[in-house]
């Protein structure tokens, strides 16, 4: 067999390793590099697992940490937050998100509410849109059972079978108002600055009015994109654009 039909299958061979790597072996390296503190060659391959495709609550979750522990408070909010949107009910989730906040130098005064709103704000986001969609679909199937039941069952059991239908229709009808609502205020696009800092312009334009500052760890929600400008809004409903660069979307 000729060199050149040597190296050709070698170069195949390296590249069908690449392709079809376990991406939870990525996973398990990250968590060994972790345990032994080494934050950096853990978070690259967290990164990499990601990149293959494994997206999870924990994973994101540890990346987190392990953005934290090197200090990079900007990537540690992001994961967090992510990790947040498949964890909502998560203790450790929000405590660690909690204490990253903490380290942001922007303290932006929010508009005063009344306590009920966070309360509704909580309820609406004990469960993740794919656990609503999950309930949803459970709640219809055993509505239509019941329902089947009442058309072909017998006496004692149609009476029983009408009062569970009428009960799971409800809970359909209530978990699908839930689902969209969530769903709406989900498809707002928000974004962590990921720089130490970065200017809000008045204009896409760098020869623009700078109007604030940001620093690394803000929150901010993307409101238009124009070429490398990021259109912005912050919690006290100020806006600006910034470079997109400056910013990853959650």
């Amino acid at each position: 067999m000729s060199r050149f039909v040597c190296a050709g299958l070698l170069l195949l061979g390296v590249m069908a390793g690449t392709v079809f790597a376990d991406p939870h072996a990525a996973f398990d390296e990250g968590l060994r590099l972790y345990r032994e503190s080494d934050m950096d060659r853990a978070a690259a391959a967290w990164e990499r697992a990601i990149a293959q495709g494994v997206v999870s609550g924990p994973l994101l979750y540890n990346l987190g940490n392990a953005y934290y522990r090197q200090g990079n408070i900007g990537r540690a909010i992001l994961y967090y937050e992510r990790a947040r949107a498949l964890l909502p009910r998560d203790g450790d989730v929000k405590t660690n998100l909690d204490l990253a906040r903490l380290a942001v130098v922007d303290r932006i005064e929010k508009p005063v509410r009344l306590p009920v709103w966070d309360w509704l704000d909580a309820v609406r986001d004990a469960l993740s849109l794919p656990e609503l969609s999950r309930l949803f679909q459970a709640e219809g199937f055993l509505a239509a059972i019941c329902l089947a039941i009442t058309l072909l069952g017998v006496r004692w059991l149609k009476r029983v079978a009408r009062t569970v239908a009428v009960v799971m229709l409800v809970l359909f009808a209530l978990t699908g108002a839930w689902y969209v609502w969530r769903a709406a205020l989900d498809s707002r696009e928000f974004a962590i600055i990921i720089v130490d800092k970065t200017e809000a312009k008045s204009a896409p334009d760098e020869a623009s009015k700078e109007l604030f500052a940001l620093h690394m760890g803000t929150k901010v929600q993307c409101i238009e994109q124009l070429g490398n400008w990021l259109n912005v809004r912050i919690a006290d409903d100020r806006k600006g654009w910034i470079a997109i660069g400056d910013a990853e979307t959650i």
